[in-house]
């Protein structure tokens, strides 16, 4: 193994990359990418020498590669991880980011579908084309399933006769494994889909990219962000159950991102209707 004095950058990532095999594909890739995008705009970072990188090195190196608060603080936040591989390893003896705060960052108000918007959403997946759509629908809408997470769930990790879906370590965000209560709204909506078992072992059916966009348009909703109808669970689920523990556990996300969250303009009454079963039972209503 390299000395401290001869590890470049470049290399300390290519070990940070090696030692996180309880990783996510999603973070692996993210900390790639971070890392690819260093070597390409900053090479002369990429080929310093750990032990010679100092705060304002990395200040240089944020402001540089991104263009955006948040975009910068993701990138700190990964930076920030590897240089703690770096100390912990005895590359070098301070983390040169420790000093470097996040910037704050001034976030739109989160998009969330009203009441209505659901209702035109369930018709959307009445019609017969989509009703294959219906189960993968249902369990970003009334579970909170992340899209992404959506796109690794089996059938076999979704059982109502138990009222939990398993998302598990290759499936969550982080790799961190939990179970989503499967209440008796999205029980009704997912008896509707139960024949979708028998022809495709994952939730999403063929085609998932192209028919839920199409799903989208009709609905009005194709200018939304992807993790509307997580959001759109939360704020739901904030309004009628008002137990931010169990939210937490259902999502998987602290509850200090779950507080932030606006309720403005969803009403008590829609609430208890989203999650009535006679909801999801006509579709329509």
């Amino acid at each position: 193994m390299k000395g401290s004095s001869e590890l470049s950058f470049h290399e300390l990532a290519q070990l940070v990359l090696r030692s996180k095999t309880e990783c996510s594909p999603r973070t692996l890739a993210e900390y790639r990418q971070h890392a690819a995008k260093i070597v390409r705009l900053t090479p002369e970072f990429a080929d310093k020498s750990v032990c010679n990188i100092r705060e304002g090195d990395c200040r240089r190196l944020l402001s540089e590669c991104w263009s955006s608060a948040s975009s910068r603080n993701k990138a700190r936040r990964i930076l920030l991880n590897m240089f703690e591989y770096a100390v912990a390893h005895g590359y070098i003896s301070v983390n040169p980011l420790k000093s470097v705060d996040p910037e704050p960052v001034c976030r739109a108000r989160a998009q969330v579908l009203t009441l209505q918007q659901v209702r035109q959403l369930l018709h959307v997946l009445s019609l017969p084309e989509y009703k294959c759509c219906a189960a993968a629908v249902g369990t970003m809408l009334w579970a909170g399933i992340r899209p992404v997470e959506l796109a690794r769930l089996r059938w076999q990790d979704v059982r109502p006769e138990q009222g939990v879906i398993l998302v598990n370590n290759d499936q969550a965000k982080g790799a961190v494994p939990r179970q989503v209560k499967i209440l008796p709204v999205l029980s009704v909506w997912l008896h509707k889909s139960r024949l979708q078992r028998i022809f495709n072992p994952l939730v999403v059916p063929r085609g998932w990219e192209r028919r839920w966009q199409e799903i989208r348009r009709l609905a009005g909703l194709d200018k939304f962000p992807g993790d509307v109808l997580r959001r759109t669970f939360a704020v739901f689920h904030i309004l009628r159950f008002r137990d931010f523990d169990e939210l937490e556990q259902q999502l998987g996300q602290s509850q200090e991102s779950l507080r932030r969250l606006s309720t403005e303009g969803i009403s008590a009454a829609d609430a208890e209707l989203f999650w009535n079963p006679s909801f999801s039972a006509s579709g329509e209503r």
